[in-house]
């Protein structure tokens, strides 16, 4: 039997133009690294989210993100973002 797989971390938000939306986020200890998904709500649809943030080293996040309306992409961001 394989290690036990911890349970998700949920979000909920309200934005200013009315769009609400609930998340899950879990982290993956053996490669230090977080997936996220997460359904958005607004009047004229909704949105679907995925992405992936990895810890490069103890000062480097590597990331990326796309958001999907139905099969359409909408939006997609790759990143890497390092502390100062």
């Amino acid at each position: 039997m394989g290690a036990p797989v911890a349970a998700p971390y949920r979000s909920t938000w309200v934005d200013s133009t009315g769009s609400t939306g609930t998340g899950e986020t879990w982290h993956d200890e053996k490669t230090d690294a977080w997936q996220f998904r997460a359904i958005s709500h607004v009047l004229w649809g909704g949105t679907s989210w995925k992405g992936h943030v990895e810890v490069v080293d103890e000062n480097t996040m590597a990331w990326t993100f796309a958001e999907h309306a139905g099969l359409i992409k909408t939006m997609e961001m790759t990143g890497t973002s390092r502390r100062r």
